[in-house]
């Protein structure tokens, strides 16, 4: 087969084409950092890359969610801790209260004293985090207790309006945690439940000593002590729950680590070989450069 000038001449514009390519493409590895630019460059290692790149994504979403929880829970805690310390005073003057030598002024005074912790007790009952309120479980856009007061605007009664189930956030595969707090529920209200009633104690034990009853003979201080122990539950599972967050961070930072090796094995270049390589396909290029540059002079003498 005789091979036309033109044919000639296309080979070696094709010769050109694809060693400037070459160089191109070795340059931006070497500026990029990176050995793989595109697909076809290794499809296997390619989408491996793709694969851990996509965990790698999922991890840190799972960083995030715990990051949130983590932030969430602590707010939580630090408001049962308030509502743990209002109880607990109120235990303590439901002890004083007791005392049979008490006159009714002195009563009347720890009823309003009582009257000012429930108003702190719902208050916090009710507290938010950011747009979440605390208690009121995936029914967290509102206060989820309600209240209804009496005649001197005195609380009468609490009722909750939140939800029974608290949201989950996953912070692993296959691992979620609640987001809030039911604050009450027959089983696991934490203020509010079959068990114990925590602003229920409280306005019976203001009413009680408003009418200068003397509390040792009501079972108003057990009330009050339940709903006291059933607040140290709660905060002792908020304290669980980050300790869970904490025992996976760990290991979530480790799979990050390994992860971004996988990736960097698989992507980075080894800088040394990658300018070896450069400087081979540089100069098959110079050299494509010069062999077209001969021939065509050769064709065109042979023309004249």
């Amino acid at each position: 087969m005789r091979i036309s000038n033109q044919m000639q001449n296309q080979m070696l514009s094709d010769n050109i084409s694809r060693s400037q390519s070459a160089v191109y493409e070795q340059t931006e590895r070497i500026s990029s950092g990176k050995r793989l630019q595109r697909a076809s460059d290794d499809a296997t290692g390619w989408a491996r890359a793709a694969e851990l790149t996509s965990l790698q994504e999922r991890l840190e979403q799972f960083e995030r969610n715990s990051d949130y929880l983590q932030s969430q829970l602590e707010s939580v805690d630090q408001t049962l801790s308030t509502i743990s310390d209002i109880l607990q005073n109120a235990s303590e003057i439901a002890v004083t209260a007791s005392d049979a030598t008490l006159n009714e002024s002195d009563r009347v005074a720890m009823a309003n004293e009582v009257d000012q912790f429930l108003e702190a007790l719902v208050l916090n009952a009710n507290n938010s985090y950011g747009s979440q309120y605390q208690f009121g479980g995936v029914a967290n856009t509102a206060p989820p207790f309600e209240v209804t007061r009496n005649a001197n605007g005195q609380i009468d009664s609490v009722t909750y309006v939140g939800a029974a189930i608290s949201a989950q956030i996953n912070i692993a595969d296959g691992d979620a945690l609640p987001g809030q707090m039911v604050g009450g529920d027959a089983d696991n209200g934490v203020l509010l439940s079959d068990s114990s009633d925590a602003f229920a104690a409280l306005i019976e034990m203001r009413d009680r000593l408003a009418n200068g009853e003397n509390l040792a003979e009501t079972n108003v201080q057990n009330q009050v002590d339940n709903a006291f122990e059933r607040v140290i539950v709660g905060r002792a599972s908020i304290g669980a729950y980050l300790e869970h967050i904490s025992f996976v961070d760990e290991v979530r930072t480790s799979q990050v680590e390994q992860v971004m090796t996988d990736i960097a094995t698989i992507e980075d270049i080894d800088l040394a070989q990658a300018a070896t390589e450069l400087s081979e396909k540089q100069s098959a290029y110079e050299a494509a450069l010069a062999m077209t540059s001969k021939t065509l002079r050769t064709s065109l003498l042979d023309y004249l």
